[in-house]
């Protein structure tokens, strides 16, 4: 399982019994609760890079998001949701 959020939600796995793990990638944690385990991507903690472009463009970071769109072309129906945000 996957879960994708811009904030690092510590206070609510605390609230849920989960522990945090921190993995060896910078914004990649996982929620481990029993046998279960949930990767959490917190977007505004992965770095600037070509391949995390869809993690910069999602991050709420204007300088992460600025460069993902300099960084790549993305379709115009796509590029004009990211380019009306005042940033």
């Amino acid at each position: 399982l996957y879960a994708v959020t811009t904030a690092f939600p510590q206070a609510l796995a605390a609230s849920m019994g989960f522990s945090w793990q921190a993995t060896d990638q910078l914004g990649v944690y996982n929620l481990i609760l029993g046998k279960l385990t949930i990767i959490v991507i917190v977007t505004k903690q992965i770095p600037k890079a070509p391949h995390n472009l869809p993690w910069n463009l999602l991050s709420q970071e204007p300088e992460h998001v600025r460069y993902a769109l300099n960084l790549d072309p993305l379709p115009p129906e796509l590029r004009k949701h990211f380019e009306n945000l005042n940033w």
